[in-house]
């Protein structure tokens, strides 16, 4: 979902994967800055350390993801 900035909340659309892997868009949502757009960092990513992802709002840094590798995917720690 998103809001128009004149409502004071969310002008940019949420995502629905951090990277590249699947996440929840209402818990996204509720966990990002409001702003007018959303930038996601590179990322760094290998099988044994995880994936890291910085995300940014109007370039201030909004959310920090970390994931961990399993035979199954990525879970978020």
């Amino acid at each position: 979902m998103s809001a128009s900035s004149s409502d004071g909340g969310l002008s940019y659309p949420v995502p629905d994967n951090i990277r590249g892997v699947p996440a929840d868009k209402v818990l996204l949502e509720a966990l990002l800055d409001e702003g007018d757009e959303l930038k996601q960092g590179p990322g760094f990513f290998d099988l044994k350390d995880g994936r890291f992802c910085h995300m940014y709002v109007d370039g201030n840094e909004s959310v920090v993801s970390d994931g961990q590798w399993h035979e199954r995917g990525y879970r978020y720690a």
